[in-house]
């Protein structure tokens, strides 16, 4: 993610290891945020969730 200036500042898999959520710090220029702007998205098999 260093690419789009964001850093790494943990990561944790779930017991089963098929789900994980991460923290990611923006380490870029200071500027406004477009309103319509997606900033994450989440990903992954719902159904292995449970």
């Amino acid at each position: 993610m260093r690419e789009s200036e964001f850093e790494e500042v943990d990561f944790r898999l779930t017991a089963t290891g098929d789900m994980g959520v991460g923290i990611h710090r923006y380490i870029g220029e200071n500027a406004t945020t477009p309103k319509q702007e997606q900033l994450f998205v989440f990903s992954g098999t719902p159904s292995k969730a449970r």
